[in-house]
């Protein structure tokens, strides 16, 4: 490593108290070369309405990230999917910057045909194949495929079925879910300063307002509307905006500023164009909390029952799975963990904001 120090002036008194700024510059040694085989690799994105937001900024953040890493006899390929599969980039050597620009205009859709995306990847690496290439499709998904071949069973035979012809397959979640709720709470764990630990507990209240508030929120708006197509009210533009209007002043309460435009924004979520579903998001959050708090504050009962729990795989209904990991979502058990848990988290944000604004997050190393 090679270290170069740059002032900012060329004159620096010792005399008079100042600012003086540096720049640090380090150049690393040549990287080792390294044989190994080339990379024929295919990213399959979702960009389906749920990933919307930092899912999607994730993945198209990652998927630029391997363009500017791939080597020169690597080839990379892009596919795009939400109802339908979109050929971002074909399977080829590119340059990073072209490339990068077109996977970071990728942008939200509708439902999610993970199967099409995949299918069109196998496509990709089975037209022009080269013998001396690994071959892999990476998908970027949050799993909840809700078009085109949507079972479990079916989809694992498609992807063994791409194996049989020299493709593997590398599944890569993007999603709020049981493990990362535990990863959370090791993250709060291991938390080495107060404000690292108050940027945790925001990210984890924020999780809990996007997917239990909002998509519930979501819910109800689907129902509203639907009940009033069925009485025959006329649903104009207007009324429309009055509904959202009501539900956002009720879920986000008196002390929100709600800009008119807001009002519009039920006319923009994919979903209500689509399946009536939105409302598995909460449940889901409630149930990946619920399982977390009991298994965090449990023993090893509990473990053995979470152990259970995943070794069911498909083999019974959800409901019925999740009954056996003590997750009753027939009751209001589930919800109100979910509401018990972010009852904790507001509770902490106030005592750490409050040492916030006493200068607690402003003494350097020292801080505990």
């Amino acid at each position: 490593m090679k270290p170069t120090v740059k002032f900012d002036r060329t004159l620096v008194t010792v005399l008079v108290d100042e600012v003086v700024h540096v720049m640090l510059e380090l150049a690393a040694p040549p990287a080792a070369t390294m044989n190994r085989a080339p990379l024929d690799v295919v990213v399959v994105l979702d960009r389906s309405g749920s990933m919307s937001g930092a899912p999607l900024e994730s993945v198209t953040a990652a998927t630029a990230q391997l363009l500017r890493l791939a080597g020169s006899d690597d080839r990379v390929g892009v596919v795009a999917f939400d109802d339908e599969v979109q050929l971002v980039l074909p399977l080829a050597h590119h340059d990073p910057d072209i490339a990068s620009r077109a996977v970071r205009a990728i942008q939200e859709g509708g439902s999610t045909n993970l199967s099409g995306g995949w299918l069109k990847g196998l496509e990709l690496l089975t037209t022009a194949p080269r013998a001396e290439s690994l071959r892999r499709i990476i998908v970027l998904t949050d799993g909840h495929a809700n078009a085109g071949i949507t079972g479990a069973d079916q989809l694992v035979q498609l992807i063994k079925g791409g194996y049989g012809q020299g493709v593997t397959t590398s599944c890569i979640g993007f999603d709020a879910g049981y493990d990362e709720q535990l990863l959370a709470a090791r993250l709060m764990e291991k938390a080495r300063t107060k404000r690292e630990r108050l940027l945790l507990v925001a990210k984890e209240i924020d999780e809990i307002r996007f997917t239990v508030f909002r998509q519930t929120m979501f819910a109800e708006f689907e129902r509203l509307i639907h009940a009033e197509a069925e009485t025959g009210n006329p649903l104009t533009l207007a009324r429309f905006r009055e509904l959202y209007r009501g539900l956002l002043e009720d879920y986000f309460g008196p002390g929100t500023v709600i800009d008119p435009w807001m009002e519009l924004e039920g006319l923009r979520i994919p979903h209500f164009y689509g399946a009536f579903y939105v409302y598995k998001y909460a449940t889901g959050l409630s149930s990946a909390i619920a399982l977390a708090r009991g298994l965090l504050g449990g023993g090893e009962r509990e473990r053995r029952r979470y152990l259970h729990f995943l070794s069911l795989g498909g083999s019974k209904y959800p409901l019925d799975q999740l009954k056996e990991a003590g997750v009753d979502l027939t009751t209001p058990q589930p919800v109100a963990a979910a509401m018990g848990r972010l009852s904790e988290l507001a509770d902490e944000l106030d005592t750490l904001a409050e040492r916030e604004s006493d200068g607690g997050f402003c003494r350097g190393p020292a801080e505990g």
